[in-house]
């Protein structure tokens, strides 16, 4: 039972970050137009060049006066999603709904991404007591869309919601709930069992629940008819179709931001070619998570009054190598790996503008995150180092991951490189119930079946602590776990405390380190596109996947 349990909490951490988006989105939906592998079975070629920007270089400009026109209702919104929420219970609903609730529910802080830095939002400010004491104060002008003010004890409740959550109580068992206490209506004592460099990131997340109102409605009505702090509140909710919202008539006003909109109609789309068509002809003011092709048509200037922002979801695909196969004991074979891969070029095929080659473990985004570099396309000197190693003739490896375009792209386009160098990669690619057994080697005495597989990382905090969740000892996810005692050092380093300079010199040195034993092959940090009409003031397109639609403005 206990293994059943750790299990369980397993698949609800990978849930979290293993999402092919931070907030949304669909990753094979983003695959690059120009196919999922290089066809012929050969790596790609590096030396043509279409000119398409990347997201690195592309700043939107839209301080023009306007040339398309609003034809969607007055006074409302609509807004394009891919993807239909399971539901709108904060703690109870799935991370990709974020940027649909978060048009009714508010954090306590929000993150900076330019920054790094967490600003207060329904709280004022905060102060660590010690390494195990956060002490919060909260606004007292706050009141929930059906007038309840907000006051500490909300929060307390918030805190027990997340804390008992079957969806996300994994990431929460930091905190000591039977130990948390309030002080008056404005402020909340949070006690955290151990020293948690990542609980900022994690309270973040947390939206502000009403107590009263949910303890009155109960679970089934809090999925359909929430009551939160925000904008918004939900006037209907139409299966398959969309939700409907209409302003908040106690919005306490927000920190510096405008609501210009009397309502907002958030509509779901299946396919983007539909969504796109809808977008073009005038029946949306913003279009989400696009194909990797309409992000290229608008960017060209092939949709008249359209601008697009690319935002880097803090995501990045990876390969990763098991450390107790025998040659990836072996530093120069784990170089030799990376020197066989044209990084740039993979990039291009899977993802095309959609991606950028990685710089480091942790994505754009991520905070402490720094460019420690790519490794250099360079197959010759992957076989010097491979015969230095003893594997002259090469060897034979496993990959093993779950499905989807952009994965096969980068399997396929990897196995023709490492060919070239004498690597012979089998591929093998299941859904990911099956995948995690293989991973775990479940039937194979816990040893993983394969020795290479690639995952795809999106922390929801923003925090390193999260994206090296598995290659901590003890993670569950076996081929993932480093076993190097200095990468554990600094893991635990940056995770036990919350002082941002010991964070910081933590998190540097291991992003270095990684990059120098080469344990993981960071290959491409992934972007989503939303799309916009040039009437369009001011769009959230800076938080990484997760604009916030309720503060849009008009021109």
């Amino acid at each position: 039972m206990k293994n059943l349990k750790r299990f369980a909490a397993l698949l609800l951490a990978l849930a979290m970050l293993f999402a092919l988006a931070a907030c949304g989105g669909s990753g094979d939906d983003k695959t690059n137009d120009t196919g999922s592998s290089t066809g012929d079975n050969q790596p790609a070629d590096t030396g043509s060049d279409d000119g398409a920007q990347k997201p690195s270089d592309i700043e939107v400009d839209n301080s023009g006066p306007a040339t398309s026109t609003k034809t969607t209702p007055e006074g409302t919104l609509v807004v394009a999603y891919n993807d239909e929420p399971d539901s709108l219970n904060p703690a109870e609903s799935s991370r990709s709904a974020f940027s649909i609730k978060n048009i009714v529910y508010e954090t306590l802080m929000i993150k900076n991404y330019e920054t790094g830095e967490y600003e207060p939002w329904l709280a004022t400010d905060w102060e660590f007591e010690d390494e195990t004491t956060l002490v919060m104060n909260l606004r007292d002008d706050v009141k929930f869309s059906n007038g309840d003010p907000m006051t500490s004890e909300d929060v307390l409740y918030t805190v027990y919601r997340y804390v008992n959550s079957s969806r996300v109580s994994s990431s929460y068992e930091f905190i000591d709930y039977d130990a948390c206490s309030t002080n008056g209506d404005t402020q909340i004592i949070l006690k955290f069992k151990n020293p948690t460099g990542a609980a900022l990131g994690y309270i973040s997340n947390m939206m502000v629940y009403d107590k009263a109102y949910t303890e009155q409605v109960g679970e089934d009505a809090m999925a359909t008819e929430p009551c939160g702090t925000g904008p918004y509140k939900v006037d209907e909710w139409t299966s398959n179709y969309g939700i409907t919202y209409s302003r908040n008539e106690y919005y306490w006003g927000g920190n510096n931001v405008t609501v210009t909109f009397d309502n907002i109609e958030v509509r779901y789309y299946t396919e983007t070619t539909t969504m796109m068509v809808d977008f073009e002809t005038g029946a949306l003011d913003v279009a989400t998570y696009l194909a990797e092709s309409d992000v290229k048509r608008i960017q060209n200037g092939e949709v008249e009054g359209a601008k697009v922002y690319v935002t880097p979801s803090m995501g990045i695909y990876s390969f990763v190598l098991y450390d107790q196969f025998e040659p990836f004991k072996d530093q120069r074979v784990r170089q030799a790996f990376n020197y066989a891969l044209d990084i740039p070029a993979m990039t291009e095929n899977a993802l095309g503008v959609l991606g950028t080659p990685a710089t480091s473990v942790f994505g754009t985004g991520v905070t402490y995150k720094e460019d420690v570099g790519v490794y250099e396309y360079n197959p010759e000197k992957a076989r010097e180092l491979l015969a230095e190693a003893g594997y002259a003739d090469g060897f034979d490896c496993l990959a093993v991951a779950t499905t989807g375009n952009i994965y096969t792209a980068l399997l396929e386009t990897a196995q023709a490189y490492l060919a070239d160098v004498g690597i012979n990669m089998t591929i093998e690619q299941y859904d990911f119930s099956t995948a995690i057994t293989y991973w775990q080697g479940t039937q194979n005495g816990g040893v993983p079946v394969n020795q290479v597989g690639i995952l795809q990382l999106s922390p929801s905090t923003g925090d390193p602590d999260q994206v090296l969740t598995t290659t901590k000892l003890g993670s569950g996810l076996t081929y993932v776990e480093c076993n190097d005692d200095h990468v554990q050092e600094l893991i635990a380093e940056g995770a036990n405390t919350s002082d941002p300079a010991t964070r910081q010199k933590a998190y540097s040195e291991l992003q270095e380190y990684m990059y120098e034993q080469a344990y993981q092959v960071p290959i491409v940090e992934d972007s989503n596109g939303f799309a916009i009409h040039d009437y369009i003031d001011w769009f959230d397109g800076s938080a990484p996947s997760c604009p916030r639609y309720c503060f849009t403005t008009l021109k």
